[in-house]
């Protein structure tokens, strides 16, 4: 490529992402290619692929230089005297059908149970929760009172304000 605008785009990445941009920016240029930045970006440290060209300094000419466009792959370091990596453990067979167990258990057996805080946002949901609570078209919320179907919402309602008042809530969540 000649030229490369790249005007006011920068500015959205932080300074780590510039530099790989910068980079892969100067990888795709043409030898004397120039690159035309937003008022108020720049190369940041990458002066050594980049000449400024005028005073305002958003025009800018390729130096010769060697690329530093990775392109995600990094070059493998070799870090000495750090302890070698483990192989991942291998699960005893018995504990991979246990955990498996409970989960057939908590998904097809537990009755549905809501555990929400005071806010009355869902934190934790097992068994079968369907009949009771249904997602509503609209911007997406985990918050109880406007999850459960309308047909329950004030005997809910009720449980929750005596729960509350009873005091038989633990803490900052209780079951419903």
């Amino acid at each position: 490529m000649d030229i490369i605008s790249c005007r006011n785009m920068l500015i959205y990445f932080d300074s780590g992402l510039q530099a790989r941009v910068v980079s892969v920016l100067h990888y795709a240029l043409k030898p004397d290619g120039f690159l035309i930045l937003g008022e108020s970006e720049s190369v940041g440290k990458l002066t050594a692929l980049f000449e400024p060209i005028g005073k305002k300094r958003i025009l800018f000419k390729k130096k010769k230089a060697q690329p530093h466009a990775t392109f995600g792959f990094e070059a493998a370091t070799v870090h000495y005297g750090k302890a070698a990596l483990k192989a991942p453990e291998k699960k005893n067979p018995v504990v991979l059908i246990r955990d498996e167990v409970d989960r057939i258990l908590v998904n097809d057996h537990v009755p549905a149970a809501l555990l929400v805080n005071s806010n009355l946002d869902i934190i934790v949901s097992r068994g079968n929760v369907t009949p009771y609570i249904l997602l509503e078209p609209g911007l997406a919320s985990l918050n109880l009172a406007k999850m459960v179907r309308k047909e329950l919402r004030s005997e809910v309602q009720t449980l929750i304000y005596k729960a509350k008042k009873e005091k038989t809530c633990k803490g900052r969540s209780f079951a419903v």
